[in-house]
């Protein structure tokens, strides 16, 4: 008997062994972690390996939201007492931008897949800060944030990335002639886009911008994108050029902005470990109309429509990279803008001291007949008259050195243009009597840096 029992006691120990031992040899054991992404419960599904790392992040937001345009960012109005405020209390060099953009839209193919495209309905929150402080005449430095955040009807797996970036640079805008500016900018930042996921862009950029006349601007910009991991080395992942050029057309209040933007995303080759793993070639359009909803009660505040066809191509038809998306957006932009008044008052100075220079010249030749704004002489019969003032002559083309560097690819409203950098008028030039340098210096003042 004991012999027995002792002889089912081997014969369960090795039934339980080998038991055990196939289970450890069995594929579906044998995975030391399935994939995330596949669904509780379906073996099947975990054998199969893992998707693109593109799917890790939202499709949906694109190069031209993530990536500042050389010309995006909106101006607030502030009222006359506001803008007084902030000139006693906040230092002259210091400027700042904020926006938000509340918006939502219809997207026929979110997840940019080229065979299975279905749409859905989305809600988005944009926020956008810049703080900046002049350091050398037209020169500043700047730090910017900005969160994208979306919520899907249909997909509510793309509501969980948010995406967010945190960058810092410099700027420099100058004036080629009368109607040209140009501006270059050079920023740093981090992107973040999924969990765990780090993504580090150097970003350099220049753009034009050319004042046909008030009402038509022109104006084209490049982004150049270097990507890496760590913290300033870049590029280590990609390499990403942007082509951006547009329109600015104005009727009373009415503003449309029609944009055009080239992307191409050299990914691997060269590089070894891109994320995604698979360049494409993107084209990306916008027309936007925007009017501000009441400059009196709600300054600062836009109503805008939007509608963005997207390209892609040269993807492999990769799901997140192909096929064609088109979006069309609905929403409000609430902004909050501080000027640079350092500069504004430093060009009104030059401007003075430059026109006290003409007058005394002018006195010294003995010229006192009126001429182009210039009051006339004891001896003059007929009465000075105001000369007209060039339209042209009260808009720089120059954008402002605070406008932000935020996603959404818009130009400012009509007051932006000129607003740091407003011309004298030959009409309104001041006296040279010490009184009138006195008087026309704080009026100066006053219309340029409010």
């Amino acid at each position: 008997m004991p012999r027995a029992a002792a002889l089912n006691i081997r014969t369960t120990i090795a039934v339980c062994f080998c038991v055990a031992l196939d289970a450890c040899s069995s594929p579906i054991m044998a995975q030391s972690s399935p994939s995330p992404l596949a669904p509780a419960g379906n073996p099947s599904l975990a054998q199969a390996p893992p998707p693109p790392d593109n799917t890790r992040i939202n499709p949906s937001v694109l190069p031209t939201d993530a990536t500042p345009l050389i010309f995006t960012g909106e101006r607030g109005y502030l009222s006359r007492e506001m803008k007084m405020d902030l000139l006693k209390r906040l230092p002259a060099r210091l400027w700042f931008n904020t926006s938000t953009e509340i918006s939502q839209r219809f997207e026929s193919n979110p997840r940019f897949t080229a065979t299975d495209e279905k749409g859905d309905y989305v809600f988005r929150t944009l926020p956008n800060i810049t703080l900046g402080y002049d350091v050398y005449k037209k020169t500043s430095i700047y730090a910017n944030y900005f969160l994208i955040k979306d919520v899907f009807a249909r997909f509510g797996g793309f509501d969980q990335p948010t995406t967010q970036s945190l960058g810092m640079g410099v700027r420099r805008p100058f004036n080629i002639s009368k109607k040209l500016s140009a501006q270059l900018d050079f920023q740093a930042r981090e992107l973040w886009q999924a969990s765990h996921l780090h993504q580090f862009d150097f970003l350099p950029s220049a753009g034009l911008t050319y004042v046909v006349t008030p009402r038509v601007v022109l104006f084209a910009s490049s982004v150049l994108q270097m990507r890496g991991r760590e913290y300033f080395v870049a590029p280590t992942r990609e390499i990403d050029p942007f082509y951006s050029a547009g329109i600015l057309l104005r009727k009373g209040k009415w503003n449309l902005v029609l944009t055009d933007t080239f992307v191409t995303n050299f990914r691997r080759p060269p590089f070894e470990n891109p994320i995604p793993q698979h360049g494409n070639v993107s084209m990306i359009a916008d027309a936007e109309l925007n009017h501000p909803i009441s400059n009196r009660y709600l300054p600062g505040v836009v109503a805008f429509i939007r509608a963005e066809p997207v390209w892609n191509w040269r993807s492999n038809n990769l799901p997140g990279l192909s096929g064609f998306d088109f979006r069309f957006f609905s929403g409000i932009r609430i902004a909050v803008n501080k000027p640079d008044y350092y500069g504004n008052m430093e060009r009104a100075r030059k401007q003075i001291i430059e026109y006290n220079k003409q007058m005394k010249s002018k006195k010294r030749s003995g010229q006192g007949a009126p001429g182009k704004g210039l009051a006339p002489s004891s001896g003059s019969q007929a009465p000075a008259q105001e000369q007209p003032v060039d339209s042209d002559s009260k808009l720089r083309p120059a954008l402002p050195q605070n406008q932000a560097p935020g996603p959404n690819g818009s130009l400012p409203d009509q007051s932006t243009i000129g607003d740091s950098a407003p011309a004298l008028g030959k009409s309104n030039l001041p006296a040279a009597t010490s009184e009138g340098k006195a008087a026309s210096a704080s009026s100066m003042v006053e219309a340029g840096a409010l």
